[in-house]
């Protein structure tokens, strides 16, 4: 079974249980929390409980995909470099300058 993780957003207690780490869950909640702060001028919404976990799962999936889309460029870069690294021995050949 997984551990309850103890957050509080919005003065409000939630334990959660989740698939994601302690730490991932904590840096959500903190997301989430100043998000709520900025949009309820810290007046608690209707249903505060139901905003509270949809935006969970929002900021849950924004750092997911942020980490993703940092994985992505770091290995478009490595591909680009050796993209032309090929182009400049190709090139050098071409014009007798081979290694």
């Amino acid at each position: 079974m997984r551990p309850e993780v103890e957050l509080y957003i919005q003065g409000q207690r939630f334990l959660v249980r989740s698939d994601e780490t302690r730490e991932h869950l904590i840096e959500v909640a903190r997301f989430v929390d100043g998000r709520l702060s900025e949009v309820t001028g810290g007046r608690h919404a209707a249903s505060f409980p139901h905003a509270v976990l949809a935006c969970m799962n929002v900021a849950s999936e924004l750092f997911k995909l942020r980490d993703e889309a940092e994985t992505l460029r770091q290995a478009v870069g490595q591909d680009a470099q050796a993209i032309v690294d090929r182009v400049d021995r190709a090139l050098r050949e071409l014009h007798g300058d081979g290694e």
